[in-house]
């Protein structure tokens, strides 16, 4: 899932191994919508639209971000790329750990992390799409599920999460990558993170 140097030693010989995570989810507006028809919308119409499209849909989510908010995600994102959410179910909870990747964030489990980031499932993948940006002033949001452990109002959820930490709180990112011994952690995953989407 997250790119990773592996190096690789024997007696003689040292190999490096990339490993890197391949995208499911389209990687252009164009793969998803016929963005000629967009032209002759109006943003609130295209935002209509994209929402119409995403709620028949079992997969993936939609949403939208004002061209600002998807830069401060981007910039906040190249230094402080990690952060960790809780998947909060009657049972008990799990943890997802996010990566900004320039316009994706992919989350895994952590668990599946840990044991070997290179090789960890992603469960989530949020795309922005920046080409509507210069003529509409928008930048849409897709989020695909890849995971059928992962429901779609989990997705959602996740993605206001996302959204919420990185726009209203990234001191707390900040922390989580760049002093993570003064992040606490349990008081973190105490939160009530519905109420934060």
């Amino acid at each position: 899932m997250f790119t990773q140097l592996r190096l690789v030693a024997t007696k003689k010989l040292r190999s490096i191994r990339h490993l890197s995570f391949t995208y499911p989810a389209p990687r252009t507006l164009n793969e998803v919508v016929k963005l000629e028809l967009f032209a002759e919308e109006k943003p609130e119409k295209i935002r209509e639209i994209w929402k119409e499209y995403h709620e028949n849909r079992d997969d993936a989510i939609g949403s939208f971000l004002s061209p600002a908010d998807h830069t401060a995600i981007q910039e906040r994102g190249k230094q402080k790329n990690m952060f960790v959410f809780p998947v909060q179910r009657d049972d008990g909870h799990f943890q997802m750990l996010s990566q900004v990747q320039g316009k994706h964030v992919v989350l895994t489990m952590l668990d599946e992390y840990r044991l070997n980031g290179a090789n960890a499932q992603p469960w989530l993948s949020l795309t922005f799409y920046d080409e509507l940006v210069e003529e509409k002033d928008l930048v849409l949001v897709r989020g695909d599920v890849l995971v059928p452990q992962l429901s779609l109002e989990e997705g959602e959820r996740l993605w206001g999460n996302v959204r919420h930490f990185y726009l209203n709180e990234p001191e707390q990112v900040d922390m989580f990558n760049n002093r993570p011994r003064e992040f606490d952690i349990e008081a973190h995953l105490a939160r009530d993170f519905a109420t934060l989407v």
